[in-house]
């Protein structure tokens, strides 16, 4: 066991992250213009998807995005599109994780009484929520070796129950900033006529 867990960390520190040219940072949130956002939402959309994702809900009137969850990749597969950080990939191999992304461009504010117009321009944000599946009939038997470690329960536990809880469910751990910059960032970069500072224009 112990032979086991030390060849999965060094994979994971030895895995080539970030191999692939990454374009600059985008800020997230960031703003696009009126006048840019059908080609940002199609961007987005084939951003996802280059990135492994099926998109779930699409609508372009109201500016959002939503994917179905997409396994999160462990450390002996750093081929998946969505292979991350070491850090993330280590998570996700001793856990069950899936990631969910959520597109939103939000309209302008209004201007306030006695001022000026604001520009027209909309407010793009990427959201990646990770979820992580528990298993409440499964509980640690105090063992440190193999696959006694784990044991599956007759039934549930009752205060689960009460709760609401009979099965096995998901739930949201954390956000992934990281792939959050990264995808805001694809985005903006491959929507064509995307003037960028210090580029003639996106590629």
């Amino acid at each position: 066991m112990k032979f086991i867990l030390t060849a999965v960390f060094a994979l994971a520190l030895t895995a080539p992250f970030g191999c692939a040219a990454r374009p600059a940072a985008v800020d997230n949130p960031t703003t696009v213009t009126m006048a840019l956002y059908p080609q940002v939402f199609e961007s987005a959309v084939k951003t996802l998807r280059d990135e492994g994702f099926t998109i779930n809900r699409m609508d372009y009137r109201f500016g959002r995005i939503n994917t179905h969850p997409r396994a999160a990749p462990t450390v002996f597969e750093p081929f998946r599109p969505t292979y991350g950080t070491p850090a993330s990939a280590l998570e996700s191999t001793f856990n069950d994780q899936r990631r969910i992304v959520n597109v939103f461009f939000d309209p302008p504010q209004p201007a306030q009484p006695g001022e000026a117009d604001p520009p027209r321009r909309l407010r793009l944000r990427v959201e990646v929520v990770v979820e992580r599946r528990q298993v409440p009939g499964r509980q640690l038997t105090g063992a440190a070796q193999g696959f006694r470690v784990l044991a599956d329960l007759d039934r549930t536990p009752a205060e689960l129950v009460d709760r609401g809880i009979e099965g096995p469910y998901w739930h949201a751990v954390r956000r992934d900033v990281a792939m959050e910059d990264r995808l805001i960032a694809r985005i903006i970069h491959n929507a064509p006529a995307v003037r960028l500072p210090g580029e003639a224009r996106a590629r």
